[in-house]
């Protein structure tokens, strides 16, 4: 499970954290927690982790990594947090594989720890909740609907009444407008017809990306 969600930037309500804990414990399950937009929150201070549900602790492996929080992507370093059990057969597996992570990504990762995490938590959360509200307004002056997120950096928009196929969407959308958004079907079936606008670039750019989606006239949308 991904919390907070990508592509829609939804937030798992405490009451289905509940009731997915019980049925893991049910049944015995393990659950992958992929928790990677943990501190890019919108309404809240905290995520609801679905680990520190009863008995969910031992049965919950928790992906990190440095890539979101800290805007190292590049760096490609990540972590898991899990059952001592689990995680040392993880580790057998991961050092045949990649040995260690690179000298030059430990030094970044070492720096960002050492950063003040509380005032750094409150100046992403305050710079993406300014672009997130700009863009909103966007939208919704130009009349494109969209879910609104909780946590993450996109917006998850409606295009299913311009072009409901969203590869054809999103190719029609980058060669009219200049504008790169990721098709929707590419998150599963039911995001057909949807497209996900990051909100990692500048505001004055989103804005100006939403203006030229507004004015695209999709009745000259890509042939089949």
């Amino acid at each position: 499970m991904n919390n907070p969600v990508n592509p829609t930037g939804a937030i798992w309500p405490a009451e289905t954290l509940a009731h997915l804990a019980q049925i893991a414990t049910r049944h015995d399950l393990l659950v992958i927690a992929d928790e990677i937009y943990d501190d890019f929150l919108y309404n809240m201070e905290h995520l609801p982790s679905i680990a520190r549900y009863e008995e969910m602790d031992e049965r919950t492996v928790q992906v990190h990594g440095f890539s979101k929080t800290y805007a190292m992507t590049g760096f490609r370093l990540g972590y898991l947090r899990g059952p001592r059990a689990l995680i040392e057969q993880v580790q057998k597996v991961h050092e045949q594989i990649a040995t260690c992570a690179p000298s030059v990504s430990q030094h970044a990762a070492l720096a960002a720890l050492r950063l003040d995490h509380t005032r750094h938590l409150q100046a992403i959360r305050a710079h993406y909740s300014g672009r997130l509200d700009a863009v909103r307004t966007a939208c919704q002056g130009g009349n494109i609907p969209f879910i609104d997120p909780g946590g993450a950096f996109f917006l998850f928009v409606d295009f299913r009444d311009r072009e409901p196929n969203s590869v054809r969407a999103a190719e029609f959308v980058l060669n009219s407008c200049l504008v790169a958004l990721v098709p929707g079907v590419a998150y599963g079936a039911c995001g057909e017809g949807w497209l996900r606008l990051s909100l990692t670039a500048p505001t004055d750019q989103l804005c100006e990306a939403v203006r030229r989606i507004k004015s695209a006239d999709f009745s000259r949308s890509l042939p089949e």
